[in-house]
């Protein structure tokens, strides 16, 4: 262990002891892995008592990647997971979150987390699909989680404010009508939970 991290209070760090290094990679460039140098320590897994129990599964868009925080450690992912003391599985796309049946598939097929949050609609307002389109694409995705994590708690989470508000009627129209959808996710059993940004 480098000197001095020895000395350090593990409490300080919440989620993890000190001697587990997490590497993570930015979102904003090409990464070439060259190799790993840590001065002849072991590289292992982590081992079961040495990460939280809980674990939390964010998909979202590069709201959720943490595209353009302030440090790689600063999404808000990464900050309410440590404050929650979560084992944080970050699964934020840029660009993307379009509630893919894809996605909705390899996320239900998961066994290693207990909360699940879906940042759902953000870059949805400048693709051709409709309301109803993502309706269904909404109803398989929570089918899917409910149906293999019946007990899991899940959370969609409404776009934020942005100037997709204020542009085409047909952007305008979305957002208007993400306020229907909550009637929608209280029918699912258990209801699922809403997190309303400003909608």
């Amino acid at each position: 262990m480098p000197k001095g991290l020895a000395d350090l209070d593990p409490a300080v760090f919440q989620r993890l002891p000190v001697h587990l290094w997490r590497v993570r990679l930015g979102g904003t460039n090409r990464i070439h892995f060259v190799s790993l140098d840590t001065a002849g320590h072991k590289v292992r897994p982590p081992l079961p008592n040495e990460t939280p129990s809980r674990r939390w599964a964010a998909y979202g868009s590069s709201i959720s990647q943490g595209f353009s925080a302030s440090q790689l450690a600063n999404p808000w992912t990464q900050l309410a997971a440590t404050n929650l003391r979560y084992d944080l599985i970050n699964l934020g796309f840029g660009g993307c979150c379009h509630a893919e049946p894809a996605l909705a598939d390899y996320l239900a097929e998961r066994t290693d987390w207990n909360l699940c949050s879906l940042e759902l609609g953000i870059n949805l307002c400048d693709k051709p699909i409709t309301l109803e389109e993502f309706r269904t694409r909404v109803a398989y995705l929570l089918d899917r989680l409910r149906g293999t994590h019946p007990d899991a708690t899940i959370v969609v989470i409404t776009p934020p404010l942005n100037r997709q508000h204020l542009g085409a009627l047909r952007s305008r129209k979305i957002f208007t009508n993400w306020k229907t959808l909550p009637k929608f996710f209280a029918r699912k059993s258990p209801p699922v939970q809403i997190v309303k940004t400003c909608i």
